[in-house]
């Protein structure tokens, strides 16, 4: 049976990956919040779909050295990225413990941290899939037959 050797670029990127620290990339959020503050006023389907189209059209693509297949979700090769659109509390509560959490601990900027503090309350408050469920027309009960 044949067995196949890793090549010098595959263990280069292998190497590259577990010697990287995890980031927090807060790129995708900074396009959502922004969107959202240009669409202010709109109905929530509107703005959650400008934001979306937002984030398609400005996130940047990532590519790493010796990736054939590129895009990754973040600016880091190794990061959680902030999404606003989903559940925001938890981040908040533990944005100051990333680094230092025993799961999954995350490097995180000054400049980072600042500016997530900034948006928080933004979306916090304007949570837009909280927004659209807050909306949603009741549900129809079927009749029996």
């Amino acid at each position: 049976m044949n067995q196949m050797s890793i090549t010098p670029r595959i263990e280069k990127i292998r190497q590259n990956y577990i010697n990287t620290k995890p980031s927090i990339s807060y790129e995708r959020a900074r396009i959502w919040t922004e969107s959202f503050k240009r669409t202010e006023g709109m109905p929530a389907q509107i703005r959650t779909a400008q934001a979306f189209y937002d984030t398609c059209n400005e996130l940047c693509v990532n590519i790493f050295e010796g990736e054939l297949i590129v895009g990754a979700s973040g600016e880091y090769r190794k990061c959680g990225i902030l999404t606003p659109e989903f559940a925001w509390k938890w981040v908040d509560d533990e944005m100051d413990n990333f680094p230092s959490r025993p799961q999954d601990p995350y490097e995180m900027t000054d400049e980072q941290r600042a500016y997530i503090r900034e948006i928080s309350s933004l979306i916090g408050r304007e949570n837009p899939l909280r927004m659209l469920f807050w909306r949603a027309p009741p549900r129809k009960q079927r009749k029996s037959a």
